[in-house]
């Protein structure tokens, strides 16, 4: 595993776990999960295979954030949402 990779996976399991623990949104781990994705899109550019492990986080970041959100009420749910929404495009990037 690269250490974008890991940056990635350490970057999503704290975010989720804040998000699903009902601590909000772990602004930290959100930047670094952002950056690892922008950082893997430039990795993989010129890759058909991604890999396995990071394959299967990213099939479901972004519903995995956005779901979370119904944890939430007002301001807190719309900026849940607002970045599941940025982190998808961020993972469609990657496998583009």
């Amino acid at each position: 595993m690269t250490r974008n990779e890991q940056r990635l996976h350490d970057s999503a399991e704290v975010l989720l776990v804040w998000l699903r623990t009902a601590k909000g949104i772990h602004k930290e781990a959100a930047e670094s999960l952002k950056a690892a994705l922008g950082d893997l899109a430039e990795e993989w550019v010129s890759t058909d295979v991604i890999p396995k492990s990071a394959a299967n986080l990213l099939v479901d970041l972004a519903s995995g954030i956005d779901s979370c959100s119904e944890l939430y009420h007002g301001n807190e749910a719309a900026s849940i949402r607002d970045l599941a929404i940025e982190i998808g495009d961020l993972v469609r990037k990657c496998v583009s």
